[in-house]
């Protein structure tokens, strides 16, 4: 029996101003995707970070919106994640890890 081998990335981090506001998305398309996608699966979660000088003071919620597998005309494999504040706050900051399993 063989053991699924699992590759960590990240913390890829995300920072804007203006701030993702509550019901918006945002996208990273990671190009070009590991190749062959066939038999990989990928895990992604998403972590608020605190403010640049401490603490925030406010709740913030974010959540993995949808994972998307694309194969361009030209044979190009990308993954998208979307990313969604599902909070009642803007989210200044936030950092994203990736985790790549393969089962053999």
């Amino acid at each position: 029996m063989a053991l699924a081998q699992v590759i960590h990335q990240g913390p890829y981090l995300w920072f804007s101003v203006p701030r993702l506001a509550p019901g918006a998305d945002h996208t990273w398309t990671l190009r070009p995707a590991p190749d062959p996608l066939w038999g990989l699966g990928l895990v992604a979660t998403v972590h608020a970070t605190e403010g640049i000088d401490g603490p925030t003071g406010v709740e913030r919620r974010l959540r993995v919106a949808s994972i998307t597998s694309i194969a361009t005309r030209l044979d190009e494999f990308l993954m998208q994640v979307t990313v969604r504040n599902v909070g009642a706050n803007p989210v200044f900051m936030y950092g994203m890890w990736l985790s790549f399993i393969r089962i053999p």
